[in-house]
């Protein structure tokens, strides 16, 4: 459950910038650019997602949001 939330935030971050557009394409990327204050932005396509409903069609959910808070904890 842990690597969940790493994994989470990170697939969140990847189209996300910190700055000018700047793709962060690693977890340690998004760590250190929070951590030194950058400005963050994560987008999500839920579209990407598989069902684990057979047959079921893909979310046409998009969304994004600006990271103003955040806390890591040892655990992932």
């Amino acid at each position: 459950m842990k690597h969940y939330y790493a994994a989470a935030l990170l697939a969140l971050a990847l189209p996300g910038a910190a700055h000018a557009g700047d793709a962060l394409v690693s977890y340690p990327a998004i760590v250190q650019a929070l951590n030194t204050g950058q400005s963050v932005a994560v987008a999500i396509d839920l579209g990407q997602c598989k069902s684990s409903v057979a047959g079921a069609e893909p979310s046409k959910t998009k969304g994004g949001k600006r990271i103003d808070a955040y806390r890591i904890t040892p655990d992932g």
